[in-house]
């Protein structure tokens, strides 16, 4: 597998390989989602994110991020080991998920080598991806955490259709995502909180806030009054705020630095929050990028802390 092309951007080459847009076809997949909404496994929004949850610590979420790094480690990018191919396709669970896996590595594939000029075989998708990303060079942790972010925000993309969530329900999902959001920035740079916007438990979150501080603020319709008052009195205390809307943009606007509207208005009875989602993808990306060499240096300890605990297993 060889290519001559320049990357300049990984994020962005990233970003365009697990957009919705990119000929793929995850929106038609659902990881199993659909059979459990039918099998009542999944029911409201608690069962969706224990679903989802599961899904990523112990299924196709963990499997497919090994998978994506083994292959971007592979020792021979000309002659591709295919035994690697094989364990992607013995993993799948079910007819169905090899059937999603082949059908979207083969897309991708062929994309890739349309786009690229890659030559690399049809494999199940995390493999070819790996070997993708590795062919032109990506960086195997961005790989990685956007990867998986993809893969739950398509899970939360098809739990919007096929559960009824509301929109309660589904700016609870939302607020998950922000949590994401912390879980990532919190590596990357000290100094990282994660406030909830119920009123019982923000203002002691707001105590110590600072005019240097900046707040990202999540709030789609239906508006919380609760989260306008926590915009309030941020604002009132200097600190900057950047707001992430809807494309009718929350009250909050008006008080925030930067806003970023992404519409949620799909074809459904249900809002979507993938065009959210890539937002916060992209908020993660920029930030690491910003200050990469600190970044890399606090990821190390927390992989050298790891390893002295022996809490993960090693994968070689």
């Amino acid at each position: 597998m060889t290519s001559d092309t320049a990357v300049t951007d990984p994020a962005l080459i990233l970003h365009q390989w697990l957009s919705p847009a990119f000929p793929v076809g995850a929106f038609s997949y659902s990881h199993g989602l659909e059979t459990a909404v039918a099998s009542d496994q999944i029911r409201d929004a608690a069962s969706t994110r224990d679903w989802i949850e599961d899904a990523l610590q112990h299924g196709a979420g963990q499997a497919d991020a090994i998978l994506l790094a083994a292959a971007w480690h592979a020792p021979d990018r000309d002659a591709p080991d295919e035994d690697l191919a094989e364990l992607a396709r013995a993993l799948a669970p079910s007819a169905e998920r090899l059937l999603e896996a082949d059908r979207m590595g083969a897309a991708f594939a062929g994309a890739v080598r349309a786009l690229y000029g890659i030559d690399m075989a049809d494999a199940p998708y995390p493999v070819a991806f790996g070997r993708a990303a590795r062919a032109l060079n990506l960086p195997l942790p961005l790989c990685l955490t956007l990867f998986v972010q993809a893969f739950v925000a398509n899970l939360v993309s098809a739990a919007v259709r096929l559960v009824p969530l509301g929109q309660t329900d589904g700016q609870r999902i939302t607020h998950a995502l922000s949590e994401y959001l912390y879980l990532h920035l919190q590596v990357i740079r000290k100094g990282v909180h994660h406030i909830r916007a119920t009123s019982n438990a923000w203002p002691h979150a707001l105590l110590d806030l600072e005019e240097s501080d900046t707040v990202v603020i999540y709030d789609i319709r239906r508006y919380e009054n609760s989260t306008l008052k926590l915009a309030e009195f941020a604002a009132a205390k200097g600190a900057r705020i950047v707001l992430m809307t809807d494309q009718w943009q929350s009250p909050i606007s008006r008080l925030a630095e930067f806003t970023f509207s992404s519409r949620i208005a799909v074809p459904s009875a249900w809002d979507s929050t993938v065009a959210m989602t890539l937002l916060s993808e992209t908020l993660i990306a920029a930030v690491q990028e910003a200050a990469w060499d600190r970044t890399r240096e606090r990821m190390k300890s927390l992989e050298d802390m790891f390893d002295a605990a022996r809490i993960f297993r090693k994968f070689v």
